[in-house]
């Protein structure tokens, strides 16, 4: 009932059932079954601080749904993947870049792990990869990211959106050819 009053954008409401839900789940005898109750309601508040702009709380209940999710699955469940991009964006906000590396790089071990090694992860993860490497001035970094999201373009179809995954493909390109002549210049 939390997601969907959250969903309806009734965040008290959603507030309200998602800590009604922590606590019953508290309440069960410790178990598998408790601790994935818990991760998944852990996630949903998380979301919901996510949307509200309250990043500490949120980066706390993603922690805690972390650690139950390895626990659990020892870094292989798709949830993972969320958690994970979730807390690198929000470390990024708070400029917080080896942590956001270290989040952005375990949501691509874990999507290439489970979906197999030619799948690539959210070209949003490889876009803050990117923006980081290009501020440390790691530049070859940069590039490889974002070569990755140009892999993910399709073919030019001038009837679809030029956006793919909240990345702009005209964006990626020009980054490329900057890059490409920016390196080459410094052979």
């Amino acid at each position: 009932m939390g997601n969907v009053c959250r969903v309806r954008g009734e965040l008290s409401d959603a507030s309200r059932c998602l800590k009604k839900s922590l606590k019953i789940c508290l309440k069960l005898s410790p178990g598998s079954k408790r601790d994935l109750l818990l991760a998944s309601d852990n996630v949903n508040s998380a979301g919901l601080y996510y949307d509200r702009k309250m990043s500490v709380e949120a980066l706390d209940f993603y922690g805690r749904s972390l650690e139950i999710y390895l626990s659990q699955y020892g870094g292989l469940h798709p949830t993972l993947t969320h958690i994970y991009q979730r807390m690198a964006s929000i470390h990024f906000n708070f400029k917080k870049y080896d942590k956001t590396l270290e989040s952005a790089k375990s949501t691509v071990n874990i999507v290439q792990r489970i979906k197999g090694a030619n799948n690539p992860a959210p070209g949003s993860i490889y876009k803050i990869m990117a923006e980081i490497y290009w501020k440390q001035q790691n530049h070859n970094a940069a590039l490889e990211c974002w070569m990755k999201i140009k892999e993910m373009i399709p073919a030019p179809n001038f009837n679809t959106s030029t956006f793919i995954d909240g990345v702009d493909f005209e964006r990626v390109l020009n980054w490329i050819d900057m890059l490409d002549h920016l390196l080459w210049r410094q052979c």
